[in-house]
């Protein structure tokens, strides 16, 4: 008695997946008004922003950046960028 049976596994369909996407964008030497409208764009879509203040020197506040940006910006010294910069990843 040669039986074939089929069995159908059903699951559920998966979560959609957000993807993250890490942009890197120049800020200029002088202003916060010197970004470029694209990177400027990029950053109000972003919900986190890191500004790396470990080997350049921007001669611009934080606050006007922030005010500018409509974020609040990290600012990524030294020990961030060297020890802690997976938490970037992690949230």
């Amino acid at each position: 008695n040669n039986r074939r049976t089929s069995a159908s596994i059903s699951r559920a369909p998966a979560a959609p997946r957000t993807a993250m996407v890490f942009y890197v964008i120049g800020l200029g030497l002088g202003d916060e008004r010197d970004i470029t409208l694209r990177g400027l764009d990029a950053v109000k879509k972003c919900s986190k922003v890191f500004l790396e203040h470990y080997t350049s020197v921007l001669g611009v506040d934080k606050d006007a950046l922030e005010a500018l940006y409509e974020r609040e910006v990290t600012l990524a010294d030294r020990d961030f960028v060297e020890c802690q910069a997976e938490a970037i990843y992690q949230e």
